[in-house]
């Protein structure tokens, strides 16, 4: 997914980013033209690709059976979770997001109550709707329109201008060749100035002028007049050279890498934030579920124990710690939610 153009430089970006047991985390440019100054004739995109690398592990004989419990144990608590994911590969995956505005998609009209999301969904929709991400892309489309914008002082400025006169007056004497004096005067002006990165200014002009009258003293009649002008303007000092003369489009293209640059790290730094918050709230839903779990065995042990002080076998101070343990689970279990409550709207903040 990415923004076609004939006027914007390339912008490839390949995220690498590792598992937590090994492999390296970096960021690499790609630009797929030959000529590094070219601005013609490119199709941006900026595509984000996530793999993950696994690490090694030696394992003694010992170890064995520990190890191959505690995976167990973890695969039965993570099982669930990860079910979300069983469409694609958990630790590797590709994500396209264009690095030039693009046009946010409208609200429901009706939203859902309930949107199952997986973590890949997640990465997909926070790098179309984040607006932190959509500020960034206008960034680098306004640093290159700025490279457009002092390249645009090398471009060759073509001038163009007509203009006449008629008048029309009754002769003095009659030296003027008529009773009634009528002339009829065009001129015409075409010319071109252009200023070269060596601080040259060329200018080139031609002028043609047209006249006609009724006098008869004139022999031709209409007559035309030509001319060409060229002047060529060379600084010595101030202005000369390519290099003070082009370093507004170096400082341009400069700033636009800066900004392409700092695009990427927010396209890094969101996808940290979302997979953050949203394995947080998968552990806070799943907090919320221990500590509902808690309560359920905690009523339980409160409905034996007064089953044992109706029937004389404990005593009543122990009715009494039961309930304690109940409206302690229960004030758990109202904090769990609200933590989860909480990393739901720190997720939808991100996204």
């Amino acid at each position: 997914m990415g923004y076609e153009g004939n006027f914007f430089p390339p912008v490839a970006y390949h995220v690498t980013t590792a598992g937590r047991n090994g492999g390296r985390s970096g960021i690499h440019t790609r630009k797929p033209w030959n000529r590094p100054d070219s601005l013609w004739h490119v199709r941006p995109v900026a595509s984000i690709a996530a793999t993950g690398h696994g690490g090694g592990m030696n394992v003694r004989p010992r170890r064995l059976l520990r190890l191959a419990i505690g995976s167990c144990l973890a695969i039965a608590v993570t099982a669930p979770v990860l079910a979300q994911d069983s469409g694609a590969p958990p630790n590797t995956g590709s994500l396209t997001t264009p690095a030039y505005p693009l046009e946010l998609p409208p609200p429901a009209e009706e939203p859902p109550k309930e949107v199952k999301l997986s973590l890949r969904q997640a990465y997909t929709m926070a790098l179309k709707r984040n607006l932190n991400l959509q500020v960034g892309r206008y960034d680098i489309a306004t640093a290159t329109t700025s490279i457009f914008e002092k390249t645009g002082t090398f471009d060759p400025a073509l001038r163009a201008s007509i203009d006449g006169d008629w008048t029309k007056s009754p002769a003095a004497t009659q030296l003027a060749g008529a009773v009634v004096n009528e002339s009829r005067n065009s001129r015409y002006d075409l010319g071109l100035n252009w200023l070269l990165p060596s601080g040259t200014n060329l200018d080139v002009d031609l002028n043609a002028a047209r006249s006609e009258t009724n006098s008869q003293f004139f022999f031709v009649n209409p007559r035309w007049g030509a001319g060409l002008k060229l002047s060529l303007q060379q600084p010595l000092l101030q202005g000369f050279g390519t290099l003070v003369n082009r370093a507004p489009i170096i400082i341009a293209r400069n700033n636009r890498d800066q900004s392409l640059s700092l695009f990427a790290a927010q396209v890094i730094s969101t996808l940290k934030d979302v997979e953050n918050a949203y394995w947080d709230l998968v552990a806070a839903r799943w907090a919320v579920k221990v500590r509902e779990q808690s309560l359920k065995l905690a009523e339980k042990l409160l409905d034996e124990t007064r089953q044992r002080v109706k029937i004389g076998t404990s005593a009543s101070i122990d009715l009494v710690q039961s309930e304690a343990t109940v409206a302690a689970r229960r004030q758990e279990v109202i904090a769990a939610r609200n933590a989860a409550d909480n990393a739901e709207d720190a997720l939808k903040a991100v996204l």
